[in-house]
C-alpha cells in the first residue's frame, strides 16, 4: 500500500500492484525522483523537475521530510521502503 499525497494536502492510497513506472510518472506528472526520509523507513516518489516547472510546494511532503534542503514540489507517492517493487 502507497499513499498518494497531493499539493492541496488530499491524501488517498493506492496499491503498490498499480504503481508501475508509467503509473508513478502519471501521478507525480514527470520524471521519477526517489527521496529516502532519513531516519525512516519512509520514502517519497516525486517529480525530479517539479521546482523547474513551478509546481506548487506539498507542505505535508515537505514537512515529512524535514525540509531539509529544498521544498518538495507536486504531488508525490509515499511508501515504507519493500512495499513499492
Amino acid at each position: 500500500m502507497a499513499v498518494i499525497i497531493k499539493t492541496n494536502g488530499q491524501c488517498s492510497y493506492i496499491d503498490k500492484k498499480e504503481l508501475s513506472l508509467q503509473r508513478m510518472k502519471e501521478i507525480v506528472g514527470g520524471y521519477i525522483e526517489h527521496v529516502a526520509i532519513i531516519g525512516t523507513n519512509l520514502n517519497l516518489m516525486v517529480d525530479e523537475e517539479g521546482k523547474l516547472k513551478n509546481k506548487e510546494i506539498n507542505m505535508l511532503a515537505s514537512y515529512l521530510n524535514g525540509c531539509r534542503v529544498k521544498a518538495i514540489m507536486g504531488d508525490v507517492i509515499l511508501f515504507i521502503t519493500g512495499e513499492v517493487d
